[in-house]
């Protein structure tokens, strides 16, 4: 069985087409990352996308303002984690809060047209 399996599929394809292609991992990585940040853009202005090979993928207003609510909570538990962790974990903390408000101000202006997100 392939170690690479247990992998996340970001790095699953990073490995598999960097063995097939006899290319460098990094070379591989710079061009998914490229066409992940494209398809993650293209989904800020349209509400489907169509990846050859992978499928189409629609926006759901419904979940996605469901998820907006989830983010708020999940916000507020980062800031209490964030107030009562050790040093040791503190960077893990703020990683997390940072990632979450990034998401969440991103979810808002595909959502809202703004990039307010009502704090």
């Amino acid at each position: 069985m392939d170690k690479a399996i247990n992998l996340p599929l970001k790095d699953f394809l990073i490995r598999k087409l960097a063995v097939k292609l006899m290319r460098n991992e990094d070379e591989i990585e710079k061009i998914i990352s490229h066409q992940y940040q494209a398809a993650n853009e293209a989904l800020l202005t349209n509400d489907s996308i169509e990846i050859s090979g992978f499928g189409k993928f629609f926006f759901n207003h419904k979940k996605a303002l469901k998820c907006l609510n989830d983010l708020s909570k999940i916000e507020e538990s980062v800031e209490k984690r964030l107030a009562t962790c050790t040093e040791k974990h503190k960077a893990y903390w703020e990683f997390k809060k940072r990632a979450t408000k990034d998401f969440k101000t991103d979810l808002t202006k595909k959502l809202y047209g703004t990039t307010s997100t009502n704090n």
